[in-house]
């Protein structure tokens, strides 16, 4: 018998994070022969290989500076290519994900008639809500405007009635939403290394930008023999990399595999999650490395008034800064060196609230809850989370509900 046909489709590189192997992996389970569509910004990758289960993966090749306007410009070319692929695919199922990739597969589905999973992972608006009027605007405007054209929505922010707020409440009248964390995928079997400090060692990890606190990281914790800085990703910034190099007291190892991330991370005290809280994306996130800070055991410093600092100022599993305020990240260099106790306290209770909650068996069974939902295998009847998302599936995770 013939499996039938999904595709996943990322606007970047499709193992960037975990969520595109994460789908494809769900879908090849529920029966799907899975196919992956990417945008190769370098321009040098193949354009065509086999992947992950024996998954086949497209590339549109297109060099894209860094953070250049050209990103913008090539969407047409995107559009088309993605749009001939659709057609040509034969699916009957496509998991889409951000808004450059909702345009052609909203006419691909007018011409081909398959069901469309719309994965909000990053919302340009929100994300872009520090750029004049009217950038952030008109991507907002996509979202509220495309959104209810889709068949069901999957949102990775924290806060979701934030989420809400923001994208308009037509959409969730209309459709079944669910809530996928950005959880780690595998939780390795592993003795996790208790924090102790004395010196207090400090991963920054991720993307490394003057926009995610690097600079107060740098004048906070640079040249003190109590502090070490594991700097764990790419550097796009030439006077970033300088002033990181001359403090004397930060080892830079580029971008490495996932796994050596995961072992630097477990070698760490206490992890720096600082997004510039000028952005709207920094108040309900939910950053991947919240969730892998838990997972080891870690507790975490996030900028005061996002999602994950809520979070652990409830669970007493990490602190909140203001974002930008040096002095602040000095304070807590001293408390914490001078009483390691905390930090091991912290971890525990960051293990905890990750089992109990943040687990990616939890966040499967929704992602699961909504594909089945859409081919109408069920559930038939998704009920109320909270005001203005009528229909939505799986478990509904805010503060209030963690609380009870």
């Amino acid at each position: 018998m013939n499996r039938r046909r999904a595709v996943v489709i990322r606007g970047s590189d499709w193992d960037a994070t975990q969520a595109a192997p994460r789908a494809a992996e769900t879908l090849y389970n529920l029966g799907f022969d899975v196919s992956i569509l990417c945008w190769d910004m370098s321009g040098k990758k193949p354009a065509r290989e086999l992947v992950g289960r024996g998954y086949e993966l497209r590339r549109f090749r297109c060099y894209i500076p860094p953070r250049s306007v050209r990103y913008f410009l090539a969407w047409p070319f995107w559009w088309a290519w993605l749009l001939w692929r659709l057609l040509r695919g034969r699916y009957a199922l496509v998991h889409t994900m951000n808004v450059d990739t909702l345009v052609p597969t909203l006419l691909g589905k007018a011409l081909a008639g398959f069901r469309i999973i719309y994965d909000i992972r990053d919302a340009l608006g929100m994300a872009l809500s520090n750029v004049r009027f009217p950038v952030p605007q008109f991507f907002t405007m996509m979202d509220r405007v495309l959104s209810p054209m889709v068949d069901g929505l999957l949102l990775s922010q924290g806060d979701i009635a934030a989420c809400a707020r923001f994208f308009g409440r037509r959409a969730a009248r209309r459709l079944p939403v669910v809530q996928v964390l950005n959880v780690p995928q595998d939780d390795p079997p592993a003795v996790y290394r208790t924090p102790a400090a004395r010196p207090l060692r400090v991963n920054f990890s991720g993307f490394i930008s003057p926009g995610r606190g690097a600079f107060h990281v740098i004048q906070a914790f640079g040249q003190r023999d109590d502090v070490r800085i594991d700097v764990v990703g790419e550097i796009r910034h030439g006077s970033l990399r300088k002033a990181f190099e001359v403090i004397g007291n930060a080892t830079l190892y580029g971008r490495v595999p996932h796994e050596e991330a995961m072992q630097l991370l477990d070698l760490a005290d206490v992890v720096m999650i600082l997004y510039d809280s000028a952005l709207m994306t920094t108040r309900v996130c939910s950053a991947n490395k919240m969730f892998e800070s838990m997972m080891l055991g870690k507790p975490y410093l996030g900028t005061a008034g996002g999602w994950p600092a809520r979070v652990a100022e409830r669970f007493g599993l990490g602190w909140a800064v203001p974002y930008g305020d040096v002095e602040a990240l000095r304070e807590m260099a001293e408390k914490l060196n001078a009483d390691p106790a905390l930090l091991a306290a912290a971890g525990r209770r960051g293990r905890q609230c990750y089992e109990k909650f943040f687990t990616w068996p939890r966040q499967r069974a929704n992602v699961l809850a909504l594909y089945r939902h859409v081919l109408g295998e069920g559930p038939a009847g998704p009920g109320r989370a909270c005001e203005g998302w009528k229909r939505f599936l799986g478990t509904y995770l805010d503060l209030k509900r963690i609380e009870q």
